[in-house]
């Protein structure tokens, strides 16, 4: 993946959602989705090449949300508290397989993580 912003332009972090599998955990009874998850960015602090793979399952977007979220309680009677999080999209129990439902989904997420990456507070978690 390649992205038109060279390392002299104003920092960025682009977070790109690729491909999704189905799978099954260890003892064949949980089927779940994972997202392949590529950021880019410029920053001198990510490695080399400054693009990172990951591959994820809902879940640990939820984590993530309920993370930012005590935060967020831990801070909100501040002088300077931080923003509540954003959700992300929510759980589906029946039909969370479809492909439609499948690519739905991984938009949403990726809108979701976008917005967190590019926060002016959120980032720096």
């Amino acid at each position: 993946m390649t992205n038109n912003t060279n390392d002299f332009d104003e920092e960025y972090i682009t977070i790109v959602f690729g491909a999704t599998n189905t799978e099954q955990d260890e003892d064949g009874n949980k089927t779940f989705t994972t997202y392949e998850i590529v950021t880019q960015t410029n920053n001198p602090e990510y490695p080399q090449d400054r693009e990172i793979k990951v591959h994820r399952r809902y879940n640990d977007f939820i984590w993530l949300y309920n993370r930012l979220k005590e935060e967020y309680e831990l801070t909100k009677n501040r002088k300077d508290p931080v923003p509540a999080p954003i959700k992300p999209p929510t759980k589906k129990v029946f039909g969370r397989f479809k492909p439609s439902f499948v690519e739905k989904r991984k938009l949403s997420l990726e809108a979701w993580m976008n917005k967190l990456a590019n926060h002016p507070v959120w980032p720096g978690f």
